[in-house]
């Protein structure tokens, strides 16, 4: 069973994620819905994997991607924007 982050802005999508994922035996050790929130957790140790949220807000959530990826936690992107994302990732 994964530990994973997951980092939503959006409740309601957040708790849809958190139910499938446990439904699929995983455990969601943390959650977040904003930059510095995310930024924190995934600076803690117990996290075996997270999806972020492309966009939180205003905000990227390349700096999460970063800390997780410098700490060797395999990570996710997730976004609603479908093939016309405002960005390359």
């Amino acid at each position: 069973m994964a530990s994973v982050l997951l980092v939503e802005d959006e409740s309601l999508i957040r708790m849809m994620i958190s139910d499938m994922l446990v439904e699929l035996g995983h455990n969601v050790a943390r959650e977040a819905n904003d930059l510095q929130s995310g930024l924190l957790l995934a600076s803690a140790p117990g996290v075996d994997a997270a999806i972020l949220d492309i966009q939180l807000g205003a905000h990227s959530s390349d700096p999460i991607a970063e800390v997780l990826k410098s700490n060797g936690v395999p990570f996710s992107f997730a976004s609603g924007y479908g093939a016309r994302c405002p960005r390359r990732i």
